[in-house]
């Protein structure tokens, strides 16, 4: 049987030898859903990747980031009267504020910040475009019930949560002889699934030597 949010809660239940009394289920989903937190903030994994679109509006250089957004991959659009491709150029807030001070300015939009939770591109755009984000985010934390339960973390790496939230709950909550070895089996897996997502994302890219230009 695939592994869910309630069996992993159970199993650490099962290994801590904690009764609801002195690990309540509740207290051990925290500990799960903090250690997703945390591997998904460590790393770039394959498990945050995402991909959607954003309809910039004439005139409207700010935009709300999604709840989930956690990093920038690459933002482009195509320019409907050239029909090609715009690669925007992420820049600082600083710098942003420098070569876009009036935000009335209309053009085609090359570069992009982001701050407090907001997207800039500038300078606004003259025409209504289709943004394109590739980024990564946060995983929604993990809850009884289907589909809630699970996500590809969990299908996938559910020993990573397992221990991490053993060691978790064992040094803040609990005390353990074994909390050592849970801790360092914890960070065996995760730096192994960070090594693995890091392969995927450079097998069958061409050397920057081999590239033309």
């Amino acid at each position: 049987m695939p592994d869910t949010f309630e069996i992993l809660k159970a199993r650490i239940g099962d290994w801590i030898g904690a009764d609801a009394l002195r690990l309540p289920e509740s207290v051990r989903g925290d500990c799960l859903n903090f250690i997703q937190r945390q591997v998904m903030r460590n790393h770039d994994l394959r498990f945050g990747e995402t991909t959607d679109t954003l309809a910039l509006v004439t005139g409207d250089r700010d935009y709300a980031l999604p709840s989930t957004w956690r990093n920038p991959l690459s933002l482009w659009y195509t320019n409907p009267t050239t029909n090609s491709r715009v690669n925007l150029i992420r820049i600082s807030k600083d710098e942003f504020d420098v070569r876009f001070p009036d935000p009335t300015a209309q053009g085609n939009p090359g570069h992009y910040a982001i701050w407090a939770q907001t997207l800039y591109v500038g300078p606004a755009p003259d025409q209504a475009l289709t943004l394109n984000r590739n980024y990564y985010q946060f995983l929604p934390d993990l809850a009884n019930g289907a589909p809630a339960n699970t996500n590809t973390f969990v299908a996938e790496a559910p020993d990573v949560l397992f221990f991490g939230a053993l060691a978790h709950a064992s040094k803040y909550l609990l005390e353990d002889p074994r909390s050592p070895m849970w801790e360092a089996k914890f960070m065996e897996l995760e730096s192994d699934l960070a090594s693995e997502h890091q392969r995927e994302k450079s097998s069958g890219r061409v050397p920057q030597s081999r590239m033309p230009g």
